[in-house]
This record gives C-alpha cells, structure tokens and sequence, in this order.
C-alpha cells in the first residue's frame, strides 16, 4: 500500500513536469501500476489499453522507475512501423527530462536502408552534376542537392537517417536513385569516406552500443534477436527490459520474416553463376582454380539432386497446388532426400566460410577496382539462394505446421513454378531465444489486443502460455472516451447483403453509395480489403470530378507524402479521402478534424484461397471436433473471425484520437448484422452508438 501511494504521488509530480495540461487518468495510473508490479516479480504482462489511456507515459514511467535502480539494464521498445519509431522518440525523451533522466542516452534501431550511404551520395553528385536535386514537379521549392546533403552529414546536421531529412530535402522514392546500401553492397572498413564524414549507419550502431533506451521496430527486433539469435547490434535480451507495442502484429510478422520462395530457375541460375563468378575473382591467394573446380563439382551435384523436384513439379496439375502437413505424401520423401544431400555436401557453410568471409577480408578501397564489389554481391546473391534450397527443403521435408505451395510465376513472357514455404504459426523457439532469455518482462501492449476469443489468440499464437497468469497478468484498461457520444458506427443497408457471392452486383451498389457517404465536412480514411477493391473503388473515385484531386492512393506516394497533402487539404476546407489497405490503418494517428468518417469497404477475412488458410483448414478436418459438413469448427472459427475481429477493431480505433474528436465508422458489409460472428466482432468494439438495418 506505501508503495503505491509512493508510485501514485511520483506519477502525479511527473505530470506536473510534464506540463501541456496534462491530468491524471484513472486508467493509465492502474496501467502503471499493474506494470510496475510486474517489474518486481519480472513476469511477463499483457496489457490493452485503449486509446486515450496514454499507452506510452504507461509504460515507460514505471519501466524508467525500475532501470533508475539497475544502472545495468536498457530498455528496449519495439512498436509496429518506422513512423511510429520517430513519434515514440520524441515522447520518451520528454518523459525522461521530467523524470530527471535526461542524460540517459536513447537511439533508434533501425535497418541499414534507413540511412543514406555516404558513397551512393558521392556517386549521385559525380554522376548527375553538383546541381542536381530532387525537385519533384517545377513548382517545388528548390532542393537540396546531392552534394549539399553529404555536407550536412559531414557538418553534423544531419545523422541520415532517411526518415527524418534536413529541411529542404525531397527524397526519391522507390522510382528515383537509392540512397541507402545493402549489407552486400556496404564495403564496411574499407569505405572510401570513413575518415571523412562519419558514416550514418555506422555511427547509428554505434549510439545503439552506448543508450539505456532502445526504440526499435519489431522487423528489427526480429532479425537480430530471433532470427539470428542475437547479434552484436542489440545488446543481448538477458540485460534488457522488453516493451513491445503494437503487439498485435508482432505474430504475423515474426511469420514473414520466416517465409521463403523460390523457383527451379532461380536455383539453376544461381548454380550456373558461381563457378563463373569465382573464376572472374582468381588471383593471389583469396581465389583459387581448387575454388573454381569445388564450385563446378557443386553444381553438378546439387543439380543432380534437384531432378526427382524437378520431377514433382512437372507431374503436378496447373493449378495452384498446397500441401499440409496431413497430405504430403510422396513429396515429403523428394525434399527429404535434398535436404539430405544438401547438408552432407556443407555447400552453404563452404561458401560462407571458405570463400565470402576470405573475400570480404580482401575487399580494396582502389577505386579502380571496385567492381570487385559488384562480384562479391552476385556472390553473395547466389549464398542467398542456396541458403532459402535449405530451408525451403527444410520446410517440405520436416511435418512442422508450414504452409507449403506451388503456384505459377511468369517472368519476362516465360512460365515457371515456385515453391512457397511459410510458418503457420509462430516457431516455438521463440520462447528459447527471446522469452526466457528476460530478465524483466516482457510487457506486451495496444489498444486492440482482445478478439473475440479473449487474450487466446495472442497468448498461444506467441507461446507464453506456460509463462502468464489469466489472474494477474492479463490486464484490460479502458479509455476516457465517451464513445457512445462522439462515435456512431453505422452498417450501411444494401441490397447485395454479402460482398463475396455477387461480386459485380455489390460493386456496381457500392459505387452508388460512396458519393455520399464522403460526402461533408472533415477527412474520409477509406479501408479495403484486398487490392483488386482499391484499385477498382480508387479508379472510380477518381474518375469522378469532384474528387478526382481528393482521392489519394496507398503507395501511389510516400505514407509521408500522403498525409502532408490530406492534412493540407482538409486545413483548407477541401474534400480529402485516404484510401488503402488495412496496413494504412496501422498506428494511423488523424486527430480532429482530419478524419471524421472511416469507411470501411469489407470486413478484413483473409481470402480462404490462400495457402495458409488452405493448410489451417486441412489441418482442422483431421481434429475430432469438425464439423464438415457445418464446418462449426475449424479454421473460420478458431482463427478466421478472432483475427478479423482484431483487424476490424484496429480499423475503427482511428477515428478518436482525443477527447474532442467526433465522427462514424461506415461498414458497407451487411454479414456484420446478419450473421452471428458480426455480433461477436461488434461485441468486441468500445460501445460506439449503432445504427444497423433489420436482420434477415
């Protein structure tokens, strides 16, 4: 009891230093509370905090509390997207000055892409001219050139780091020149400019090595810590408090990274490539004709062992073809068998060893022979395809639940089949390398981590189940909103009452509608869920006169780009309508008026033709519990609804972002009211006032 009126009068004292009329909130003091307890006992804790309880100042205050005791332990803080990165920074540095620990040094974590290469910048400024600059149409305001932004490095006015650039900056998108440098491109301490301008990545890695307070996304967190479990660039997860928000998507992340294609071709390509590569780098004693030789006996070999897949594919049918662990049959034994061949021959580790490792010590900084560079990275590139034959023969070979496939790729007007290999569920060696390895935590957080199944979904899918208490360390924290007064979610009556059966029918109706619906006053964030509906709605849309300027198109620009021309637009009163994919929806923050209405196009289902869901569902039919027939239980029920609740409640989450935020959420999907899973997925929002058409 002291320690918590201790715990509530340092709270208070923080938002008094805090400033900017910040107030006490019942919830985000409980929040505290609740995890400051779990810092004590170092279990784990799962906490939803809906929007308005002040997630960050929740966490981070009673975590800071704990380290200001352990002069050993960093805190690290993954969230879901780069962008949400850079706002976290800039909360977590004022609530470390209120806390009187302002000289705990913080960095971002980011990937080498993040940063400009400062030799892809003297390239550009030698290549295209001193006065070349990133002006996007004649009306831009003159840019900063090339050359003028290596000298901002160099002066120390800029760290490069690429989403943050200096004012006056416009930088190429996908389209334009690359910036950054891949880890094979990257000549490391043979770089022509390390003794000139420091180089951004190298000294982002090195502000990693000296912070107290990591900040990173969980792309990151998963590449260094999970997928190569451990790495010298984040300090090892025994000496670390873990904070993950956004942990909603940290399950299906961890499963993409894990994912793996490729095509005969590729496979063949590669093999033909490295003798040949490693002829073109013979000379001294780095590269030699035994090297060359070893590479050509591989090739034979490994193309040997490839004919009874080869075999396979050519046997399949043409249409897309999925294997589940309960139907591999014969092609387990194929994959096997390569798998097999492919680690007695060391292949992969030969290459890593024997030849890159040797090269990259041998890398010249004579510009008159770079292209050894260029070598080194097709090298590499061949490393990376035999690399994913491995695990891809893994995949098929091993009965762990994979999603594996064939579908068909076309390429250059020519047909080929790929192999498609990705986990259906997070690894369990997670618990070994991340879980276990805690000292302190972790604290998994957002506002929508709930479905309609409870915290199951999320506490199985990242197998903490054995490490959590339901009583003690699964934690739900409401907002400080009156949703019923400020928000109306209204399900749209429509003829065509299922989107999925008449396609063409439920379009032509949607088409009628949308005018207006976005129609009024404030910002529209439109959601489909799948890119054929964006691409057709958008094209309509723009189609129109009236809002041909208004509609702005997912990955058409920059997210950037996109938000400063809707803000824009809406500060002038004019019609602005965000459209994309749910991932638009992701940590989207649109206060007030720049988003007063949210469409929402369908409920956000995966498509039951995907491979993962094809293996989820073969897998159900063998439980003793499917119904076939009903299909009551089974993958639409155990995984389908319970993620499409959560992803559908993420959705609606943006529209109040403050108190004084008023608008709706449209759903122009009827199956919300008419079937039984629509009530469950209502059953999950925050009670939003509804208006609903009458049930059939």
């Amino acid at each position: 009891m002291l320690a918590d009126l201790d715990l509530h009068g340092e709270y208070l004292e923080l938002l008094k230093r805090l400033g900017d009329g910040r107030r006490e909130r019942a919830p985000q003091f409980e929040m505290i509370r609740h995890i400051a307890d779990a810092a004590r006992r170092g279990a784990p804790l799962v906490v939803e905090a809906e929007t308005g309880v002040g997630k960050t100042l929740g966490y981070t205050f009673p975590v800071l509390r704990q380290l200001r005791e352990d002069d050993e332990r960093i805190l690290v803080i993954s969230t879901s997207t780069v962008v949400l990165q850079n706002q976290l920074r800039t909360e977590v540095e004022r609530i470390l000055d209120a806390m009187d620990l302002g000289d705990l040094p913080v960095a971002l974590g980011k990937g080498r892409e993040r940063y400009v290469c400062m030799q892809s910048l003297d390239r550009l400024a030698l290549s295209r001219g001193l006065t070349e600059n990133f002006e996007k149409a004649a009306d831009t305001p003159a840019a900063l050139t090339y050359t003028q932004l290596h000298e901002a490095v160099a002066a120390g006015h800029w760290d490069g780091d690429l989403d943050s650039p200096p004012e006056g900056a416009y930088l190429p998108g996908d389209s334009g020149p690359r910036l950054s440098s891949t880890s094979l491109e990257c000549p490391m301490r043979n770089c022509s400019t390390r003794s000139k301008p420091a180089c951004p990545l190298r000294r982002s890695r090195k502000d990693l090595q000296e912070a107290r307070v990591i900040i990173v996304n969980h792309d990151f967190l998963i590449s260094h810590w999970f997928e190569l479990g451990g790495s010298s660039v984040l300090p090892e997860p025994h000496r670390c408090a873990l904070v993950i928000d956004e942990a909603h998507s940290l399950a299906e992340k961890i499963c993409s990274h894990s994912s793996i294609g490729l095509s005969v071709r590729q496979v063949q390509d590669a093999l033909e490539q490295l003798p040949k590569i490693l002829q073109g780098l013979m000379g001294g004693d780095v590269i030699t004709r035994e090297h060359v030789e070893r590479a050509q006996q591989y090739e034979k070999q490994v193309s040997q062992w490839m004919l009874p897949v080869v075999a396979w594919l050519q046997g399949l049918g043409a249409d897309q073809q999925v294997f589940p662990d309960e139907e591999m049959g014969e092609s387990r034994e194929v994959f096997a068998e390569l798998l097999l061949q492919l680690k007695r021959s060391k292949l992969l580790g030969w290459l890593q060893l024997k030849v890159i490792d040797k090269l990259r010590d041998e890398r010249t900084d004579d510009p008159g022979e770079r292209g050894q560079d260029d070598t080194l990275i097709s090298l590499v590139r061949c490393e990376e395809v035999i690399g994913g034959l491995h695990s891809l023969a893994a995949g098929f070979a091993e009965l762990t639940r994979q999603a594996r496939s064939v579908s068909e790729l076309s390429a250059g007007g020519a047909s080929e089949r790929g192999i498609n290999c990705i986990p259906m569920t997070v690894p369990e060696a997670i618990r070994e390398q991340i879980w276990s390895q805690l000292q302190f935590g972790p604290v998994l957080t957002s506002a929508t981590l709930k479905s309609s199944d409870g915290f199951q979904s999320l506490v199985e899918g990242l197998h903490l189940q054995d490490d959590i208490n339901p009583e003690t360390d699964l934690c739900t924290f409401g907002g400080v909103f009156d949703h019923a007064a400020a928000a109306t979610l209204e399900i749209v009556p429509m003829q065509v009452r299922a989107p999925t059966g008449r396609k063409a029918d439920y379009m032509a109706e949607l088409f009628q509608l949308l005018p207006g619906y976005l129609a009024g006053e404030g910002g529209r964030l439109m959601i489909c869920n799948s890119r054929e509906d964006l691409e057709q709605i958008s094209a309509y849309l723009q189609g129109l006169p009236e809002w041909r300027d208004a509609v702005l198109v997912q990955n058409q620009e920059t997210l950037d780009v996109l938000l400063r021309q809707h803000v824009e637009r809406v500060r002038d009163g004019a019609p602005s309508v965000l459209c994309g994919l749910r991932s638009l929806a992701e940590g989207l923050d649109l206060p007030g008026d720049q988003c007063t209405r949210i469409l929402v196009i369908r409920l956000p289902f995966e498509s039951p033709a995907e491979p993962v869901n094809q293996c989820w569902e073969a897998h159900y039919k063998h439980h003793p519990d499917y119904d076939e027939e009903r299909r009551e239980w089974g993958n639409w029920s155990e995984r389908q609804i319970p993620m499409a609740a959560l992803r559908f409640k993420q959705i609606c989450g943006r529209l109040l972002r403050t108190e004084s935020d008023r608008g709706d959420i449209c759903v122009f999907d009827m199956r919300l009211s008419d079937k039984g899973y629509g009530q469950k997925m209502l059953g999950i929002l925050p009670p939003y006032s509804l208006k609903q058409p009458r049930r059939k």
